[in-house]
C-alpha cells in the first residue's frame, strides 16, 4: 500500500508551473489572433468602392436610370447549369428580345477578386447562352 500513495503522491505547484500555463494560455490565444489577423488582412481588403462620397452622389442617378430600365418590362428569367448561364429575356409583349449577344457581369457582393464576365450569344431557339469558366 506504501508504494501506491508514494506514486500518486501530489506533487507541488510551483511558480515554474504557474509561469509555464500563463505562457502556454496566451501564447495560444496571440498565435489564433495573429492567424485570424492575416486571413483577414489577405482575404479582402475592405474597399467596396473607390469613393464612397462619390458612389453617395451616384446613388439617385443609378436608382432612377433603374426605375426606367423596369419601366420598359423587360424580364429575364436566369437559368445556371454546368456548362455555364443560359438566359431568357422576353420584352414587354411578352417575345423573345431581339438582340445579337448579352454581356453578363456576375460580382461577388464583397470584393472584386472573383468577379466574372461572360458573353452570351443568342441562339436560334432564342435564349441566349454563355459557356462558364
Amino acid at each position: 500500500m506504501q508504494t501506491l500513495r508514494s506514486i500518486f503522491q501530489p506533487r507541488e505547484f510551483t511558480g515554474k508551473h504557474m509561469l509555464a500555463t500563463m505562457v502556454a494560455f496566451f501564447g495560444v490565444i496571440i498565435a489564433v489572433n495573429l492567424v485570424m489577423a492575416r486571413f483577414a488582412i489577405t482575404t479582402w481588403s475592405g474597399l467596396v468602392v473607390p469613393n464612397t462620397y462619390v458612389a453617395s452622389q451616384e446613388f439617385n442617378e443609378k436608382a432612377a436610370e433603374a426605375r426606367a430600365i423596369d419601366a420598359l418590362g423587360y424580364r429575364m428569367k436566369l437559368i445556371p447549369n454546368v456548362d455555364g448561364l443560359e438566359i431568357d429575356f422576353i420584352d414587354s409583349a411578352g417575345n423573345l428580345a431581339i438582340a445579337d449577344s448579352i454581356i453578363a457581369e456576375l460580382r461577388r457582393p464583397v470584393g472584386e477578386h472573383q468577379d466574372r464576365h461572360m458573353v452570351l450569344t443568342r441562339d436560334p431557339d432564342g435564349i441566349y447562352r454563355g459557356a462558364g469558366e
